[in-house]
């Protein structure tokens, strides 16, 4: 089918396009995209602006990884295809520039639940007032937006279903933003977490809370991620593996395949870029990065309680929801929406254990009919040789009476 003019996302011209690299755009659109990507040869530039969108080549690029376009690894990397491996570590370096610029300079005045995001997309953001107070409660709602909008650029994130969708943007959106604010931290030589103003990720007048429990939270990311110096390449791929994970709890089979499959192609990305930069010791490289995981989920574990304290004394850390009681109605919707999948799935084990019931049923009168086919097999040829016998018999029988009539007429 011939594509459909209309305009193109990225040039906003009156073009012939297609769905190229996940964002509808024309076909120049998408050559630049991909030559940008593989060659890699475009400078560093400020806020691009509206007047220069289309005359600057790095606008034009902001502009493709703003709209979500991403070139999608077909397959596991190895030593035979670095390029490969460098044009992803582009891809995904300009869509980080794309996150931190939307997370230092924009904002979004709805109040989006991750469900609502899930049905409805990406969300939309705004310029920020330069004259916006942002507070703990403000950066930890635009931390962990903008987290979710950088996991919905991925394809294999967009492309499931809704209920999986929403599953994995709130198992992986807390990690994502942990992630980016301990590489911010070793960038700029920080030994504790902070939001991009500097100001402390750990809210005012939480006395109630142990100063053990504010180090924690405060220097156990950073202090391993300083002690790895972490790279920004790493970082992206382990951001990569961290969002397609298979384990979380009751997704459909069919995402935690697609979900299993993506996490295998970015993990030897990272190994085989652990053993590019680190030559025999990539392998204890690849090991290290991957015991973040075990530090991001106890600093995670640490905000949670942190976050009931300070919801019990009317002080509220909010990182979606705005509301006092907004993480509580999400659990319950949660747990009511788990509920019914469970009704469902004792349903569908149901039928599957009657259709397994009448299968056996059916195989039984299989085995049945089979006996009685072999029986009616070896009647048949007991027949047939009883009747060979006898046409055997009467054959004989017909030549000695015709002897025994001819020798007669002989005589």
């Amino acid at each position: 089918m011939n594509a459909v003019p209309r305009v193109c996302t990225i040039c906003e011209r009156y073009q012939k396009i297609g769905n190229h690299y996940g964002v509808p755009a024309c076909c120049a659109c998408k050559m630049f995209f991909k030559r940008a990507i593989a060659d890699n040869e475009m400078t560093s530039h400020t806020i691009p602006t509206k007047s220069c969108r289309m005359q600057c080549r790095e606008c034009r690029l902001f502009r493709c990884v703003e709209k979500g376009m991403f070139i999608i690894p077909e397959s596991t990397f190895n030593v035979n295809n670095y390029d490969k491996l460098t044009s992803l570590l582009v891809n995904l370096e300009h869509m980080y520039v794309v996150r931190t610029n939307k997370l230092e300079t924009m904002h979004i005045f709805t109040n989006p639940s991750i469900e609502e995001i899930a049905w409805n997309g990406r969300p939309k953001f705004e310029k920020r007032p330069k004259d916006m107070t942002m507070d703990v409660t403000e950066w930890s709602f635009m931390c962990g937006i903008t987290a979710i909008d950088y996991a919905l650029n991925f394809p294999h994130i967009t492309g499931l279903a809704v209920y999986d969708r929403k599953l994995i943007l709130r198992n992986c959106f807390f990690y994502l933003a942990l992630l980016s604010d301990a590489l911010r931290a070793v960038t700029n030589k920080q030994d504790s977490l902070s939001f991009p103003d500097g100001s402390d990720v750990i809210p005012p007048n939480t006395d109630e809370v142990s100063d053990e429990l504010k180090k924690r939270i405060r220097i156990t990311l950073v202090g391993r991620a300083c002690e790895l110096q972490i790279t920004k390449e790493e970082t992206y791929l382990l951001s990569t593996i961290i969002m397609s994970n298979p384990s979380v709890a009751d997704i459909s089979p069919a995402a935690r395949k697609s979900l299993e499959t993506n996490q295998q192609i970015y993990t030897s990305a990272l190994f085989q870029l652990c053993q590019a930069k680190n030559g025999a010791s990539g392998p204890s490289r690849f090991v290290d990065l991957l015991s973040l995981c075990h530090k991001l989920e106890n600093t995670q574990a640490c905000f949670g309680y942190l976050s009931m304290t300070c919801a019990q004394n009317r002080n509220p850390v909010t990182l979606i929801s705005s509301e006092p009681d907004g993480w509580r109605k999400e659990k319950e919707e949660l747990e009511e929406e788990l509920s019914k999948s469970k009704r469902e799935n004792d349903e569908v084990a149901k039928k599957l254990e009657e259709a397994w019931e009448a299968a056996e049923k059916a195989e039984e009168t299989i085995e049945e009919l089979e006996r009685a086919l072999q029986k009616e097999r070896k009647t048949s040829e007991r027949w047939r040789s009883r009747w060979e016998s006898a046409e055997g018999s009467c054959k004989q029988n017909v030549v000695k009476e015709f002897k025994r009539i001819f020798c007669g007429l002989a005589r």
